[in-house]
């Protein structure tokens, strides 16, 4: 099985077809869906995904897992501007005639996703349809993300961003585990490994979370929302109930099956354009 920046295409045959769980995904019309022209992908914890100035080749829908967007800094640090998961697209900025990605995108939550290339999400969104206003608002909650975690950064102690980056981290990864280690942890949040150590040996002696070998198990989400700062609350309704939603319920659209896809094992192409192999589907859509 090839490789490509971490990511391997992991098999999807089905007989039942099943509903999408990303967001957008499951509020497209199916004709959007067949243009789309999906291929599944298993995404695996700490892989990049794409990085500054890589040139940018497939918009990623997440089905399971989370995507940490990140700005890397000389000295080979990254902080996290914001976290992806199945409530919106990794990628969307390409839509806007970007070709190269603006920052660094990695797999903070394993799980899987389906990709389709730049070239037939562009066509699509020229549709001006409603994959168009959809992609706009993924566009502007992730603005809005980038901007509460600034603020968040600037403002708030160790211990309440720290609360606020795992809430909203298995927020959009839909799950209450985390897999991150600590060293990871403390480069996203800004702060020393040993400060993010001494902060969550107080939230694990209170029964507030678990942890061993860089696996994290939230354990009581109401207290722990209870020492967040106000921005995890902003961020919730930025991903949940806010600009996506409403388009959703413009739009009208009801929930749409995953087509029964089967393919041979491929490898995605790396940054620099390496053409994809042995790719092979048959779409059968259920109407």
């Amino acid at each position: 099985m090839k490789q490509a920046l971490g990511i391997y295409c992991w098999s999807m045959t089905s007989p039942q077809p099943r509903i999408f769980q990303n967001a957008v995904l499951r509020s497209l019309p199916g004709d959007s869906i067949e243009r789309l022209r999906l291929k599944p992908v298993k995404l695996e914890a700490d892989r990049r995904i794409a990085g500054p100035e890589d040139s940018m080749w497939w918009l990623y829908f997440i089905e399971a897992g989370s995507v940490a967007l990140s700005v890397p800094l000389k000295d080979g640090s990254a902080i996290d501007t914001g976290v992806l998961g199945s409530r919106s697209m990794v990628g969307a900025t390409a839509l806007l005639g970007t070709s190269e990605s603006l920052q660094q995108a990695t797999v903070r939550s394993p799980g899987h996703a389906f990709v389709c290339s730049i070239e037939h999400g562009i066509e699509e969104f020229a549709r001006a349809g409603e994959f168009h206003d959809l992609a706009l608002a993924c566009l502007h909650a992730q603005l809005m993300q980038s901007s509460q975690i600034a603020a968040c950064n600037r403002c708030h102690d160790v211990e309440q961003r720290l609360c606020r980056w795992m809430l909203h981290c298995g927020h959009e990864s839909s799950s209450g585990h985390i897999q991150v280690t600590q060293e990871n942890l403390a480069e996203a949040l800004g702060v020393r490994r040993t400060t993010v150590t001494l902060s969550m040996h107080l939230l694990r002696s209170e029964g507030l979370i678990d942890y061993s070998r860089g696996n994290i198990q939230l354990l009581d989400q109401a207290r722990l929302e209870a020492r967040a700062c106000e921005c995890y609350e902003a961020l919730r309704k930025l991903s949940g109930a806010g600009k996506l939603s409403s388009c959703y319920s413009a739009h009208k659209i009801g929930p749409q099956a995953v087509p029964a896809l089967g393919y041979s094992i491929h490898s995605l192409p790396p940054n620099g354009g390496h053409r994809e192999t042995q790719w092979r589907s048959q779409h059968h859509f259920q109407r």
